[in-house]
């Protein structure tokens, strides 16, 4: 009995100690206070278009309009208060020569963001909808509408997104300037969030349109991409998968070929191996 009585106590001290840890990392992490030893550091995110997308979900949309809502956001919604958003782009960085590191981002409205530490990250170089096309300048888009619902709006035309690299200390990107070219302003958060928006269900309104479609590429964007329109539309629409590889996925495990190649066949889409586009568009 006298044992038990011990440690029912260090039962109830501990499930004290725990409970007060827990409201006292809620509590600090409410004021946004550091946890003792972490280092604080200040961020800003630099984006042209002032939203932010869950890329692996863009295939998804495609076949799923229903799905943009879920996978589209304004940047300073997704990332929080402890990041600050800068909407312009990027023309160049310039390091600083004094040996002290760091440097500065030269925006496109001529403002600068010094940093001590730069992560570039352009993003991929797949053409649109996969890749967000390029902005186009403010007074060309429509005002926002629908938001949070994005569904609402049609008309965007599709375009190709440009392709951005470092070269030189230079970042080349396709629209230059502030806006969309000649200097053009940017257009606001919500407008782009909404173009991006009708961009997606474009694209899903002329996929779901067509009675064939041919996937190029047999790594796993178009295996996925293949898969999502199979599993979406069934055997109603025929669906051609061709790679210039003698496998599916060659940068992966053999196992996680074959597994997607018995699931693409079992859908009713055909894979041609070892075949490459020597001409498009086609006549």
């Amino acid at each position: 009995r006298h044992y038990c009585w011990w440690w029912q106590w260090l039962s109830w001290l501990s499930w004290w100690q725990w409970w007060l840890c827990c409201w006292r990392a809620a509590w600090l992490g409410s004021w946004g206070v550091p946890p003792r030893g972490a280092v604080r550091v200040h961020v800003t995110l630099l984006d042209a278009s002032g939203c932010v997308e869950f890329t692996p979900g863009v295939l998804r949309c495609l076949v799923d309009p229903a799905h943009v809502d879920a996978m589209l956001s304004l940047a300073e919604r997704a990332v929080g208060r402890h990041v600050h958003v800068v909407q312009a782009y990027a023309s160049a960085v310039e390091l600083h020569g004094d040996g002290r590191g760091g440097g500065d981002v030269v925006c496109s409205d001529g403002s600068r963001v010094a940093f001590d530490a730069l992560l570039l990250a352009a993003g991929s170089s797949y053409s649109a909808p996969i890749r967000r096309a390029a902005l186009p300048p403010a007074k060309s888009l429509p005002a926002a509408q629908g938001l949070p619902s994005l569904l609402s709006t049609r008309g965007m035309p599709m375009g190709t997104a440009p392709g951005e690299a470092c070269r030189g200390g230079e970042l080349q990107g396709g629209s230059g300037g502030s806006g969309g070219g000649g200097g053009e302003p940017l257009p606001p958060p919500a407008q782009a969030l909404s173009a991006r928006a009708r961009e997606l269900c474009d694209a899903a309104a002329v996929l779901a349109s067509v009675a064939s479609v041919v996937v190029v590429g047999g790594g796993p964007v178009g295996v996925e991409l293949a898969a999502e329109i199979a599993g979406q539309f069934g055997r109603g629409k025929e669906v051609t998968l061709v790679t210039g590889a003698s496998r599916l996925l060659p940068r992966m495990p053999h196992r996680a070929g074959d597994h997607a190649l018995g699931w693409l066949t079992a859908h009713g889409v055909r894979v041609l191996f070892g075949a490459r586009v020597t001409r498009w568009p086609p006549p």
